[in-house]
């Protein structure tokens, strides 16, 4: 449990993981395989802002030793600018409770 990270942290505007300029990517790594995981992010204030699972019976990849953030709440609306708290879960092996921060980049409207 002690190797799962959540990368890159600091967000800072945006990530190598992105394809496109609208994608905001964060990834957990080295989250064991075949095994069910949840993953809760908290703001600061202990709210919860997303939940994210990968589950066996709901035939997700088992075989990835990653799970990705989009950078959005359950509600689907993007997150801002802070420190957050992700707590994973992996299923018969253990829980990791640790922090991270991301740095949205200004939007800029008048552009288009």
């Amino acid at each position: 449990m002690k190797k799962i990270l959540a990368v890159p942290n600091p967000y800072y505007a945006h990530s190598q993981y992105e394809l496109t300029q609208f994608d905001r990517v964060m990834k957990f790594t080295n989250i064991p395989a075949s095994r069910n995981v949840t993953i809760r992010i908290f703001n600061l204030s202990g709210d919860l802002v997303r939940t994210i699972r990968r589950s066996a019976s709901a035939g997700d990849d088992m075989s990835r030793a990653e799970i990705v953030w989009d950078l959005h709440t359950d509600n689907r609306l993007p997150v801002g600018s802070g420190v957050y708290i992700y707590r994973v879960e992996v299923e018969g092996v253990g829980t990791k409770t640790d922090r991270l921060a991301v740095f949205i980049e200004k939007e800029r409207l008048d552009n288009f």
